[in-house]
């Protein structure tokens, strides 16, 4: 068993900061030249603006615009 002054490498890392679901798409997007995502994720982004848009009193003054 490991000493206790020793951690181990999931211990850093899970005592380390925590990252939003952007940045850590983001990250993997630019470190893995997944270009092609770019389109994907912007569509879905928003789809997903519309949708929570459409979901509150903005819903009125967007549908129109369709």
């Amino acid at each position: 068993m490991a000493d206790d002054k020793e951690t181990t490498d999931f211990e850093q890392a899970a005592s380390g900061r925590r990252h939003g679901i952007a940045s850590e798409v983001s990250s993997f997007v630019w470190r893995n030249k997944r270009w092609w995502m770019i389109p994907m994720i912007l569509v879905l982004s928003l789809l997903g603006l519309v949708i929570l848009l459409g979901s509150t009193g903005v819903g009125a003054f967007i549908y129109p615009l369709f």
